[in-house]
């Protein structure tokens, strides 16, 4: 081989390794054995491409915060790498499927990165100031012409929509956001996020600015259960009880066939139903999808995971296992345009816990990883669920629910 050629190869091999995603995954009876080697080993393997920049490990949420940081410290990372993670109520991997109790390790590298993170708690309720205080300082010292802020919050504190007012307020508009509140295996109960050594409950944020395109991209698969938008007219915190006037419930059961009387006394019907017939609200060009918490019999009300401002336009939707699936692959289709013509090197996937109750059984969860694997085609693919979805990518709202999430590296 000629000298030229040598340098030729020597070339393209510096070009390929000049930004690059890595992943892994330890699954539960790794983690069951050995949890801090299986750590480890999982992060050795997803970033042992070198010059690591960030490392995001996603984890069942019973896994032992030490173990995490021995796994982290076994792994032998260099000391300016910056590491972030959340839990996780299940993992998605090409390799496996969908599988619960382990740990999924994202790793970005390469010359074509820069990464700044940081933290903060949630005090007396602060939602909004805690996404404030950490999306500043991730942001404060970098700049580019690629960046996206990618946040992790707890979703059991509050109104996750002030998350995404705070970080807005913070950055500004030239940051697009991306995230979600992290989840447990769905008994809503015991979430967290890490910044380094720092565990909290509240938010971890990472700035990422990048020499090529980042995508995201924003799907869910619900169709409007009638045609017209109804007023929210009266609202306690975060319980909707009128629409157009009437009582919230009654009319909501009415726009999907059902009296209240239908339901009332049926746990199961009523759980089922909330659960596939969500709320939209009007932003922009498309329709933010609005997961319910329950229904109020009492107050004939609907429970609301977020506030929704009287005055708002709302639909209800509707939607099935089927549909669902479908809108898989055209949210990964949106984050590779969003790429701008660059190659996609990774792909992450966050969605709503409701799609995975949505998906009950495990054919339809296999179904959408195996989706999300087709619509990759080849790239490198790790997804968890989220208890509440973020995308912003114009305007100050972003917080979503029953939607998968998708981001693209390139």
């Amino acid at each position: 081989m000629s000298a030229t050629a040598v340098q030729n190869e020597q070339a393209q091999s510096t070009e390929v390794k000049q930004r690059w995603f890595g992943r892994a995954i330890a699954l539960a009876e790794d983690i069951n054995s050995d949890s801090v080697a299986a750590i480890g080993s999982a992060i050795r393997k997803a970033t042992s491409d070198g010059d690591v920049k960030l490392v995001m490990i996603m984890a069942a949420e019973h896994i032992d915060f030490a173990d995490i940081t021995a796994g982290i410290h076994a792994s032998e990372l260099a000391e300016d790498v910056k590491v972030i993670g959340w839990s996780a109520g299940a993992q998605h991997s090409a390799e496996h499927g969908a599988t619960t109790g382990g740990v999924i390790v994202a790793a970005l590298g390469g010359v074509g990165f820069n990464v700044q993170t940081a933290h903060a708690p949630v005090e007396d309720e602060q939602l909004y100031e805690a996404a404030f205080e950490a999306s500043a300082a991730a942001t404060r010292e970098l700049n580019g012409d690629h960046r996206m802020l990618l946040m992790f919050t707890d979703g059991l504190l509050g109104d996750s929509q002030e998350y995404v007012r705070g970080a807005y307020s913070a950055a500004g508009a030239s940051w697009p956001l991306v995230g979600g509140a992290s989840s447990d295996i769905g008994t809503f109960s015991d979430t967290w996020q890490f910044d380094g050594e720092s565990l909290v409950r509240g938010v971890v944020a990472a700035a990422i600015v990048a020499d090529s395109p980042i995508g995201i991209g924003m799907s869910h698969g619900w169709s409007e259960a009638g045609t017209q938008a109804m007023l929210v007219t009266k609202v306690e915190g975060m319980n909707i009880l009128e629409l157009n006037g009437r009582p919230a419930l009654d009319v909501w059961a009415e726009h999907i066939g059902y009296s209240v009387e239908d339901f009332a006394d049926d746990p199961e019907l009523t759980a089922e139903l909330i659960m596939t017939h969500p709320l939209a609200l009007a932003r922009d060009d498309r329709k933010e999808v609005r997961g319910l918490a329950g229904a109020d019999i009492e107050q004939r009300a609907l429970v609301g995971v977020t506030v929704t401002p009287e005055g708002e336009a709302l639909w209800i939707m509707s939607g099935s296992p089927e549909s669902v699936l479908e809108s898989t692959e055209p949210g990964v289709e949106a984050a590779f345009d969003a790429l701008q013509g660059a190659d996609p090197i990774g792909l992450m996937a966050f969605g709503c816990m409701a799609r995975r109750i949505v998906l009950t059984g495990p054919e339809y969860l296999d179904d959408e990883v195996a989706a999300l694997e087709r619509a990759a085609a080849g790239v490198p693919m790790v997804g968890v669920p989220v208890f509440g979805e973020i995308a912003r990518t114009k305007g100050p709202r972003g917080f979503h629910n029953c939607t998968l999430i998708t981001l693209a590296f390139s």
